[in-house]
């Protein structure tokens, strides 16, 4: 995660983009000895495995104006959009061998299921720095917008630290997507 804000005088531009890869991988193996023909028993193996991964990227870029600035902090309204892409994958393996008797079978099925999506939202919103002192701060944002969404919209809030040009800030954020049916 990445964020990033210019300012001239009231007017600021602000960026931040979110990297997810979140992975799941699992497998599973039963050995069963189903029944005893004579001397020769039948028996099978069993390998069940699934790998999941979702990889997801918001990014937001948005032009600002400062509505209120004082000793207390600054409120700034703005307005820009959101970018979301999504891509899922699936893979579902399932072999069996079956030995017997009279030799054995292997069986095997694989199957991929993959879809990937980017929705594009308009966004306007207002952000607040209040200050504390000593160069800390409490950061808060709220945004509303549509598009290819129904209806998205994120909060944020946290506690900063502010010296020179950098700074960091520790904070919570709730980003919000309605698709609908969709």
């Amino acid at each position: 995660m990445i964020a990033a804000e210019a300012r001239y005088e009231r007017f600021s531009i602000m960026t931040d983009f979110i990297f997810l890869d979140m992975g799941n991988a699992g497998s599973r193996v039963d050995s069963i000895d189903l029944v005893q023909i004579g001397r020769n028993p039948v028996s099978t193996m069993l390998n069940a495995g699934i790998d999941s991964t979702v990889q997801e990227s918001p990014w937001t870029l948005a032009g600002g104006y400062t509505l209120a600035q004082g000793d207390l902090g600054n409120v700034v309204g703005f307005a820009g959009f959101r970018l979301f892409s999504l891509s899922a994958n699936t893979d579902v393996r399932l072999t069996a061998d079956v030995a017997g008797p009279r030799g054995g079978v292997a069986l095997s099925r694989s199957l991929r299921l993959n879809d990937s999506t980017s929705l594009f939202d308009g966004i306007v919103g207002a952000r607040g720095r209040f200050l504390l002192g000593a160069g800390f701060h409490l950061p808060c944002s709220v945004d509303v917008g549509a598009g290819s969404s129904r209806l998205t919209w994120q909060t944020m809030a946290g506690i900063g630290y502010q010296t020179g040009w950098a700074g960091v800030t520790l904070g919570y954020r709730y980003l919000y997507y309605d698709q609908g049916n969709d």
